[in-house]
């Protein structure tokens, strides 16, 4: 099977629906850093920008545009309590399974089996979905990277698990 090209499919779908390019973004420095210790010894974090959120918290911006807060998920939340909030993609697949958008079971399992080290106890959900205005690249660093940064450092993060959503 060929890799399926994403950035064109999305830069299409967005035009068709008026809403102009899909801007990528280029950082001006290497934002990776290594690991200092085999990952069978990291404390991991799961940060991912789906859109997702329990059922007993406020809802992301349905249409997932720039939308800066984020919302703390306990990593032993059960399945049922996730929710979607977007609505401008089809997530059926992930309404019946959120570990494909949020991937909490896996990473217990990955911890389960020696994998990694360790979860922390609190994951983080992102409703930035897509970029509208210019400065959302650096508002996502200033306003909220540092933010998320210090949470998982708190909770003793080694590194984090990014899921793009």
């Amino acid at each position: 099977m060929a890799p399926i090209e994403y950035i064109p499919i999305m830069r299409a779908y967005y035009q068709s629906l008026g809403r102009g390019d899909y801007p990528l973004y280029k950082p001006q420095d290497d934002p990776w850093a290594p690991l200092v210790r085999p990952l069978s010894q990291c404390r991991l974090a799961l940060i991912a920008s789906c859109g997702i959120s329990r059922r007993d918290q406020r809802p992301f911006h349905r249409l997932g545009s720039d939308d800066f807060s984020l919302r703390e998920i306990p990593v032993e939340t059960p399945a049922g309590e996730l929710v979607v909030n977007y609505d401008y993609f089809d997530h059926r697949d992930a309404d019946a399974d959120p570990d494909i958008l949020f991937p909490l079971c896996p990473l217990h399992e990955l911890a389960a089996e020696g994998f990694v080290g360790g979860i922390c106890p609190t994951a983080y959900a992102l409703g930035v979905g897509r970029w509208r205005g210019p400065a959302t690249p650096e508002r996502l660093q200033g306003e909220l990277a540092e933010d998320l940064f210090a949470r998982c450092r708190a909770d003793g993060a080694d590194a984090a698990l990014l899921v793009p959503g």
